[in-house]
């Protein structure tokens, strides 16, 4: 025997339910429960109270009769109470997002982060802006760090201002990521850390064995010995002779010449570039000149024939004659001195010459001072080779200085004999 139930108003999410009541008259009440599963799964509980006295009083009732067998009183039971008292309550139906919905997938699972995709039991932190959460591996936060965030704010929203992450201070040490204490302005989360740091500090000050033999060698007592390190070493300066080859010598002559080379080049190039200025106030100075006479508003090309001239000729014509001492030519003779005086608009042979030359001279100076560069820096090389070479030196000698005091006078003279 069920009992059928309808919720809705008979719309397609309208659920519908046979509830089997099992009727147990020795007892005060009887419990049902219904399972609705559309999407989602609900809990219905069905009362039946008092069932013992309804079912007394349908017996007694003018409409009931005595041959009404026990399953037809308890379903006329189950339609007064379903009239009379509503037995059946249900639990909040939750809210099912549209499946087109953004942050929901076919399988109706939310999706977080910059990525996109569900959560699958990576860290996450959530954003205190857009209130979202994102996998600490996609925005560049690792785990260890939970609790170092005193609060986060995704890309997003730091981009539209709604705030920027903000961090506890970390323990200072290295190994640790807890936050330090703040009630005693400590920079360790515990004491037993702070400890930890320091002893980590004095192994990394302790000198290993090795080093301590090379400083012997290089102190005569225990005095000198306690002032290393109050002044900085140097580098034996000049090189001694014995420590230069004879070839880096041939090398080092080659590189100076190319560096002078060089260095005459980039001499050149300033010479033209304050030629090149020179001519760009005095095309200026012709367009005022053409305005002013010739009632025009257009420039002038002014373009010099002397910046076609070749290196090798412009140079010897800038050493004869000094810039600051150029003259300045005058409008009527500036086409016999070969200046172009076509209005710039009009003169498609040097369009952009002063942007071009400009750029070309810029260009070599980059050049050469990177050839040059190049260059010193092969001849670092060679005088650091030179350099280590007489340390080394400075070391055999130490050493042998270091050994002979620790030998009497006879050991010295058997160990000599035995060597040679």
């Amino acid at each position: 025997m069920s009992l059928e139930h309808h919720f809705g108003d008979g719309s397609d999410d309208n659920y519908v339910a046979k509830v089997p009541i099992k009727a147990d008259f020795g007892e005060e009440t009887t419990n049902a429960s219904i399972a609705l599963s559309q999407h989602e799964t609900k809990d219905v509980l069905v009362k039946t109270e008092n069932s013992t006295e309804t079912l007394d009083k349908l017996q007694s009732s003018p409409s009931s009769s005595a041959t009404e067998t026990d399953e037809e009183l308890l379903e006329h039971a189950a339609k007064q109470h379903a009239v009379d008292k509503p037995i059946l309550t249900t639990t909040r139906r939750l809210k099912r997002p549209s499946p087109n919905q953004n942050g929901w997938n076919a399988d109706q699972k939310p999706l977080y982060c910059v990525c996109r995709k569900p959560d699958d039991g990576r860290w996450m932190l959530g954003c205190d802006g857009c209130e979202n959460w994102f996998h600490g591996s996609c925005v560049g936060i690792p785990e260890t760090f939970n609790d170092l965030v005193l609060q986060y704010f995704c890309p997003s929203c730091t981009k539209n201002g709604l705030g920027v992450t903000a961090w506890r201070r970390k323990c200072r040490l290295p190994s640790c990521s807890q936050p330090s204490r703040v009630d005693i302005r400590s920079k360790y989360c515990c004491d037993a850390h702070g400890l930890e740091f320091f002893r980590q500090q004095v192994r990394k000050s302790l000198i290993d064995a090795s080093t301590l033999k090379t400083l012997a060698m290089h102190v005569h007592d225990a005095k000198e010995l306690r002032k290393l390190g109050t002044e900085t070493p140097a580098y034996p300066d000049p090189v001694p002779a014995d420590c230069v080859r004879e070839f880096e010598k041939q090398e080092i002559a080659a590189l100076d010449s190319r560096i002078e080379t060089i260095d005459g080049e980039l001499q050149y190039l300033q010479r033209k570039m304050a030629l090149l200025k020179f001519m760009k106030e005095q095309a200026r100075r012709l367009s005022e000149e053409h305005k002013t006479k010739n009632a025009s508003k257009r420039d002038l090309c002014a373009y010099d024939v002397r910046l076609s001239l070749q290196d090798d000729e412009l140079e010897v014509y800038m050493q004869s004659n000094n810039v600051d001492d150029l003259a300045a030519i005058p409008l009527e003779m500036a086409a016999e001195s070969g200046i172009c005086i076509l209005e710039k608009n009009r003169c498609a042979k040097h369009s952009g010459w002063q942007a071009m030359f400009s750029d070309d001279i810029q260009c070599q100076f980059e050049v050469a001072n990177n050839r040059k560069t190049v260059l010193q820096a092969k001849k670092l090389e060679i005088h650091e080779r030179q350099r280590q070479r007489s340390i080394l030196d400075v070391e055999h000698e130490g050493h042998a200085e270091f050994l002979r005091p620790q030998l009497a006078s006879m050991d010295m003279d058997r160990l000599l004999s035995s060597t040679f």
